[in-house]
């Protein structure tokens, strides 16, 4: 499924908020709005930016990240070669096998892990050669929009599992510039509960089902 043009997202705001020909607010002000929506969505849900990557591993065990990247959500797979594992808990590791940092001669992957206050490098066990390849999951940054974008049909960086959300927000944001008005104020709180409790669930729902595939793996091995 493609994902949805920014457009119809503004405009399916400018309708609840009942400006639809955008007198009230401009398109200048939906267009931030809508920046600040995406914000806010990757404040709850970093993951929901993501790229695959290939990448050409530095020798030992400290990897970076690629420069335009967050942090690193996955690695996957050796490029050619068997799934690798991981997350690892980095403390875990480092009392179990302190002497781990020191390999740098592998010609695969294992297992990974990170260190939650790096987040610009990861790790992998044992330690590669250079030029080892290895296919890994990045959190994004976004591209603000433009009012251009806009009128172009621009299609939304986020996958349409997520446009309620953004709806809801840019509601929010719209009502909460009148909150002087006790209507509009309380228009304001329902939509970002609303937006709140559409996070939450996906959340609850990805949680669930990460636990549930953790069970099945568990009673494979």
């Amino acid at each position: 499924m493609a994902n949805t043009p920014v457009s119809n997202l503004i405009n399916q705001a400018a309708r609840l908020v009942v400006d639809k020909n955008m007198i009230r607010w401009d398109k200048a002000f939906w267009v931030d709005a809508y920046n600040a929506a995406i914000r806010a969505v990757l404040a709850v849900r970093p993951d929901a930016l993501t790229k695959t990557e290939e990448v050409i591993c530095d020798a030992g065990t400290t990897q970076k990240i690629p420069a335009n990247a967050r942090y690193v959500i996955d690695v996957l797979t050796n490029v050619g070669g068997g799934a690798v594992s991981g997350p690892l808990s980095l403390k875990m590791f480092n009392d179990y096998r302190p002497e781990w940092r020191q390999s740098s001669e592998s010609d695969s992957v294992s297992t990974w892990l990170y260190d939650e206050r790096n987040k610009e490098t990861f790790f992998v066990y044992p330690g590669v050669k250079a030029g080892v390849k290895i296919e890994a999951v990045f959190a994004y940054e976004p591209t603000d929009i433009t009012q251009a974008d806009y009128e172009a049909d621009v299609l939304g960086q986020l996958n349409p599992m997520y446009d309620n959300a953004i709806i809801e927000w840019l509601v929010y944001r719209a009502f909460s510039e009148d909150s002087e008005i006790t209507a509009n104020n309380a228009k304001a709180q329902t939509a970002i509960n609303t937006f709140r409790l559409l996070l939450g669930d996906k959340t609850n729902g990805d949680n669930a089902n990460y636990a549930r595939n953790q069970e099945e793996n568990n009673q494979m091995r």
